[in-house]
């Protein structure tokens, strides 16, 4: 990705894993990411958004939920 919206980086990724990942705060949508990430580690990518954003994750075991912090 580069200087791509968080709501597009998600959906992209959600067409590769059975455990989704939903942005559940529309504030955080337009943040812009770049970066390679895998495709099939929806988990490291949230993990790699909480540590570069003001975004925390809630994991389960059929979605990633994003929200801001």
């Amino acid at each position: 990705f580069h200087d791509t919206p968080l709501s597009e980086a998600v959906e992209e990724l959600n067409r590769y894993n059975t455990r989704r990942i939903v942005i559940e705060d529309p504030r955080i949508a337009t943040t812009r990411i770049s970066g390679n990430f895998r495709a099939a580690n929806g988990d490291a990518f949230a993990r790699l958004l909480e540590d570069g954003f003001d975004i925390r994750s809630e994991f389960s075991d059929a979605q990633i939920v994003l929200r801001a912090k």
